[in-house]
């Protein structure tokens, strides 16, 4: 590798490696990264020269001079032994072969996840399998609603019921279409939510379009025991 002569960088109030806060702790080389010097390399699989930024070399490892010719080189190098690594898997739905991963073998059972979905709304019964069973904060929730309103409310979180692919966590046994999403403070989060449904109104909304009430207890409540109770009249 060797640096291009004439090429201006960046300059002036661009460049970090003059900024003063930095110019004292930075070394030669970072120097060089910052000020955005361009050297020369030979694509591995054409080639033709091009110029690349020091800092995408060492960061990246750019080794080639387009996308295309990155994808022909994998075509021929790591493709095949990707190929050679995968063995047939037929789908427990359609019967339809798929190659998969070795590694993945016992673990992959559907050509697709419509496949998959399909499969789950023919055996209701195998969701029981995989369904967690009542935590620590669900079964103090249970303790609440079994002494202050006895048989009103059951445990439902192990898929006794599910509503529109979704299972609540407690549901109303009377007779009135109500039930109850206990959610916890780290999953349930707006950061944290894998989809709007996820959220508390998501979750309100979608129960109501399937005419039931729904009330959502946040496991940061459950310390006030009286706020949960009069959370419950209301």
């Amino acid at each position: 590798m060797k640096f291009l002569k004439g090429h201006p960088g960046l300059k002036g109030k661009d460049n970090p490696a003059s900024w003063p806060q930095h110019k004292a702790a930075l070394s030669a080389g970072q120097k060089k990264r910052y000020a955005g010097h361009s050297v020369s390399l030979r694509c591995e699989q054409c080639g033709r020269e091009f110029l690349a930024y020091l800092s995408n070399i060492k960061r990246r490892g750019v080794r080639f001079c387009s996308w295309s010719c990155s994808h022909m080189w994998r075509k021929t190098h790591i493709y095949p032994k990707w190929r050679a690594n995968r063995v047939p898997v037929q789908c427990m739905y359609c019967s339809r072969q798929v190659m998969v991963p070795r590694c993945k073998v016992n673990t992959v059972k559907f050509c697709s996840i419509k496949c998959r979905n399909h499969w789950d709304s023919e055996h209701p019964n195998h969701l029981l399998l995989h369904l967690p069973r009542p935590n620590k904060a669900e079964t103090r929730l249970d303790g609440i609603l079994r002494t202050h309103f006895p048989n009103e409310w059951e445990y439902t979180g192990d898929g006794r019921v599910v509503l529109n692919g979704s299972v609540p966590d407690f549901t109303n046994k009377n007779g009135r279409k109500a039930v109850i999403e206990l959610f916890g403070e780290f999953w349930h989060s707006q950061k944290r939510a894998k989809s709007w449904k996820d959220t508390e109104l998501g979750k309100i909304m979608l129960y109501n379009s399937l005419g039931f009430d729904c009330l959502v207890i946040w496991e940061g409540e459950l310390k006030d025991e009286q706020y949960i109770i009069l959370k419950l009249l209301i």
